[in-house]
């Protein structure tokens, strides 16, 4: 750790594994009432998302602890990923990755994780 590193930075120094990812594709805003927390996934979005979980597993990466937003689309993907899974991951929903969520919220949360571990978070794009 050197000091110019931000506090909440300091307490990420232990040995992790960070994949971010971003939900798979979701119906448009007008095919739910326009209501953009309960856009699901398309049928095509779940098959591309189960497609990329498998390939993650292949590669080696299974998580052991998933934080998604809790926003519907996102929320089956990482329902997706957990299901491809050796083991089950602790899925954790989250208000730090709801859009506008700062940063440092979901820095903070990952934080709280003192021992190594494998982790998704499941998101949105950056607005």
């Amino acid at each position: 750790m050197t000091p110019d590193q931000a506090p909440e930075t300091r307490e990420l120094q232990s040995e992790y594994e960070l994949c971010i990812m971003r939900h798979g594709a979701a119906a448009q805003p007008s095919e739910v009432g326009y209501n953009d927390a309960k856009r699901p996934l398309t049928e095509s979005g779940k098959r591309k998302m189960q497609e990329i979980a498998e390939g993650l597993r292949q590669v080696g990466f299974t998580p052991d602890y998933i934080v998604s937003s809790p926003l519907v689309r996102a929320l089956e993907t990482a329902k997706i990923v957990a299901s491809v899974g050796e083991h089950g991951a602790r899925l954790e929903i989250s208000e730090t990755l709801s859009p506008g969520a700062s940063p440092e919220s979901l820095l903070a949360l990952l934080a709280k994780r003192t021992n190594p571990w494998r982790a998704l978070v499941v998101g949105h794009e950056p607005d």
